[in-house]
């Protein structure tokens, strides 16, 4: 479970990523900050091998001591950078009147779908 919520998550991430380069990503290797950029992530169980993107690898780490956060600018100007009106749906596909105040939605304009997490 915690592998498919992990990758799912990362999957999802990646995609505003790939497209613009200038995402801002911080990992942590149980407890550590790591000063570099994550290309791939593979699994083995529980563990996971992040490869960077200037060829070194972690090493099979436990997935549970892995934290990347990804910044959040970077899709939204990718966003703004479309033309068209922006819509809202849900983690299960269906649209939305308007940006929930809270959770997680996904944006959409033209060509470009962002992953949106709102706190409170």
């Amino acid at each position: 479970m915690k592998k498919t919520i992990f990758g799912v998550a990362l999957a999802a991430a990646s995609i505003s990523s790939y497209a613009d380069d200038t995402v801002s990503q911080t990992v942590t290797i149980d407890g550590t900050d790591v000063n570099k950029q994550v290309k791939t992530v593979d699994f083995d169980g529980d563990n996971l091998t992040l490869t960077y993107t200037d060829g070194t690898t972690s090493g099979a780490v436990d997935m549970s001591l892995v934290t990347i956060v990804f910044g959040t600018d970077a899709g939204i100007r990718a966003l703004e950078a479309e033309e068209g009106a922006i819509y809202y749906f849900d983690i299960n596909g269906r649209q939305l009147p308007e940006a929930p105040a809270q959770g997680v939605y996904l944006m959409k304009r033209g060509t470009k779908v962002v992953k949106v997490v709102q706190q409170n």
